[in-house]
């Protein structure tokens, strides 16, 4: 008589863990995207970047309308994005949390306000919510620098950027509030003016080693 069979209990296998080579892999693939789409757009970029130093030299030339603009803008981006949120939550009355997303967006809402309608005041507050930013950025252009690293080798440039990101941020903590009414519409505009022409670069890059890609090999149809 066979004996009756044990199922096996043992699950899945799970000794296989992290792959570092295919993490790798989908790392170089997500830098090849990245590469091409520079090359292929480079004149978008390099008009983007343009602008970006046209806006930035605004910026440092009036810096104190460039502060108050920011926090005006700022304020007018919250006003309706918590109109909006509430329009959206009214809608679904039965959803949970109903009265809590309609405090929250009319709290949204009416800080937008007071921030959009006094901006001098709110640009004071803006210079430390501008320094969570300058860290952010730093530490995105590092990430899209090492991105384009062996595509162009004026990435080293996007570094420098994100170096002055960390002081800016530094300097921001160090004059406020004192100098936040000017200082916030200043680092705009040097960081609007650092990020255009890193991004110039990087497309003027980009379109030169794809113009090299594309030369033929000039031994490719020597005659043997």
């Amino acid at each position: 008589m066979a004996s009756p069979s044990i199922p096996d209990r043992s699950g899945p296998d799970r000794s296989q863990g992290f792959d570092p080579k295919k993490f790798e892999a989908v790392e170089k693939e997500l830098e090849a995207v990245v590469q091409k789409g520079l090359r292929e757009h480079w004149k978008w970029f390099t008009a983007e970047g343009v602008l970006l130093v046209l806006l930035g030299a605004a910026a440092i030339a009036v810096p104190v309308l460039a502060s108050i603009a920011v926090a005006a803008f700022v304020g007018w981006l919250l006003f309706f994005a918590g109109v909006f949120s509430a329009i959206s939550t009214i809608r679904s009355p039965r959803a949970p949390g109903y009265v809590w997303h309609i405090l929250l967006s009319a709290l949204m809402a009416i800080l937008g306000l007071v921030l959009a309608l006094f901006p001098v005041q709110g640009s004071l507050s803006l210079t430390l919510v501008m320094t969570a930013y300058f860290i952010a950025h730093g530490i995105g252009t590092i990430a899209f620098a090492f991105s384009i690293k062996p595509d162009t080798g004026r990435w080293i440039l996007l570094l420098f950027v994100a170096l002055v990101d960390f002081v800016i941020a530094a300097l921001v903590i160090a004059g406020w509030p004192s100098t936040g009414l000017w200082v916030l519409g200043l680092f705009v505009g040097i960081e609007l003016l650092l990020t255009g022409f890193g991004l110039i670069f990087a497309a003027l890059g980009a379109r030169e080693r794809g113009a090299d890609e594309t030369l033929p090999d000039a031994g490719a149809h020597r005659p043997v």
